[in-house]
């Protein structure tokens, strides 16, 4: 309002001084100019447009402090999503709260303040950034049963994460397991990134099983533990020593003389998966109470664990827990006199499997190398007057579709089962074991033990000849088995 005249006099202004102006928009102003020399000059008007802004509008002030970093898997709360404005409103979060921060990094937070008023004051927008951190994920499979004397490697140190990083095992790659029993590997994993990954552990049971004593001939006799002895076709054995045999697959199997009861000369001619006793001339039954009720000898090849002695790990599917068994397929072809060979004069033996089931997955140190669960032995033939341990209980029992008979006994530490088959066998094609032992777990003991339980583990199955007198030219060909689990 600062009109001027040429001439004086006073203006009255409509609307007048000190009017406020509230409305946005065109506003007229008009004076009317009253001249001081009213004789020789009229009033004036004018007019003016003004135009009238609405208030600019304050941007709030939002205040959010960058939280501590959260966990992976943690839910956003207050304790993350707590903003602050200079002035009343309302706050909506992006995430929301409750929202599960599921991966590990950097995550935002954003927020959305609107002002309560509005008129005065415009929305704001604010952001954090918020540290995830993470555990990473280890995969680390059971490693497979080893023997004592294995040296730790990528086969069991193999354990994977969900991150990149830097394993460190212990014990280490390298490590000599020496000692039977279940051996704990633990794993400590460091990520690459630290900043939103923390360290992470993990831990697996490793079994250690008695290892194969496998030896080699020397002019000062057998050398424990030393390179596997190299089996020729043919070639005669006569030392205690473990033979390594395999198959065509290279699964491996042990042969041993396993003379236990006698010190008169045997020997063995090897060839693949099977011998022949080229040596055996016993004389078991002449030498009177109690040494006539025991075999001289039990020449045998094993696959599993025998008295702390151990087929190849890699090749080796056992210990299996009995309840876990799906197939325990074998097949074996004997000869009871083969050409070259003079029969002996008296013969009194039995052809036959020598299974063994342990309370545990493998024999314990303070077992002395004795299982302690169930011997299981299948006679599917034999000659003269041996019979089984302990006593017969059953008669006419129908088996893999022969009939057998059931002897039952114990010894000290383990129980033993028997099946003597009616009609003998020279050879066993595709037999399925667990049918025996199916029918085991319904047998029982003079003390009403149950002679075999779901819960114990196979850990060994040998073939051979339990030889009380002669032995000589007996054959063993084509052995195989095939454990699986289900």
């Amino acid at each position: 309002m600062d009109a001027t005249a040429n001439v004086p006099g006073s203006f009255v202004y409509t609307p007048a001084f000190g009017t406020v102006e509230s409305v946005p928009g065109t506003v007229q102003l008009s004076t009317t100019f009253t001249p001081t020399d009213t004789a020789d000059y009229n009033k004036a008007t004018a007019t003016v447009n003004l135009t009238v802004q609405a208030p600019a509008k304050t941007t709030p002030t939002i205040t959010w402090a960058t939280p501590t970093a959260i966990s992976s898997g943690a839910a956003l709360s207050s304790t993350q999503l707590d903003a602050t404005a200079n002035v009343p409103g309302s706050f909506v979060y992006t995430p929301a709260t409750g929202t599960v921060e599921s991966t590990a990094g950097p995550a935002l937070l954003s927020v959305m303040f609107t002002p309560t008023d509005s008129a005065d004051y415009n929305n704001a927008t604010a952001s954090v950034t918020l540290a995830v951190t993470g555990t990473p994920s280890i995969t680390w499979p059971t490693p497979g049963p080893i023997s004592v004397g294995t040296v730790l490697g990528a086969a069991q140190l193999d354990a994977t994460a969900s991150a990149p990083g830097t394993f460190v095992y212990t014990p280490p790659a390298g490590t000599v397991e020496s000692t039977i029993g279940n051996a704990t590997l633990s794993v400590t994993f460091t990520p690459t990134d630290t900043a939103d990954y923390t360290a992470a552990t993990a831990s697996a049971n490793l079994v250690v099983a008695a290892g194969p004593a496998i030896a080699s001939i020397s002019a000062g006799g057998a050398t424990s533990n030393a390179q596997p002895f190299t089996v020729v076709a043919g070639q005669p054995t006569c030392s205690s020593a473990l033979m390594p045999l395999h198959d065509s697959s290279n699964v491996e199997y042990i042969f041993e003389n396993n003379e236990w009861n006698s010190s008169l000369s045997q020997c063995a001619a090897l060839n693949g998966v099977g011998f022949t006793l080229s040596t055996a001339s016993f004389v078991q039954t002449s030498l009177g109470s109690p040494a006539k009720y025991t075999p001289a000898t039990y020449p045998d090849i094993f696959y599993g664990c025998h008295w702390g002695n151990c087929t190849s790990a890699s090749t080796t599917t056992l210990p299996i827990q009995e309840s876990q068994l799906a197939a325990a397929i074998t097949s074996v072809d004997t000869v009871e006199t083969p050409t070259g060979y003079a029969p002996e004069p008296t013969q009194n033996y039995d052809v036959a499997y020598d299974i063994w089931f342990n309370q545990t997955p493998t024999v314990l140190s303070s077992q002395n190398g004795q299982p302690n669960g169930t011997e299981v032995m299948i006679w599917f033939n034999h000659n003269g007057t041996p019979q089984p341990a302990g006593s017969k209980i059953a008669s006419n029992v129908s088996i893999a579709g022969s009939a057998w008979d059931v002897w039952v006994g114990t010894d000290p530490t383990w129980n033993i089962v028997s099946y003597v088959q009616d009609t003998p066998a020279s050879s066993l094609k595709n037999l399925d074991l667990t049918q025996f032992f199916n029918d085991a777990q319904t047998r029982n003991t003079s003390g009403g033990a149950q002679v075999l339980q779901a819960s114990w583990y196979l850990i060994d199955l040998e073939m051979g000849f339990e030889v009380w007198d002669g032995g000589q030219g007996l054959e063993i060909s084509n052995y195989s088995v095939s454990v699986t689990s289900k």
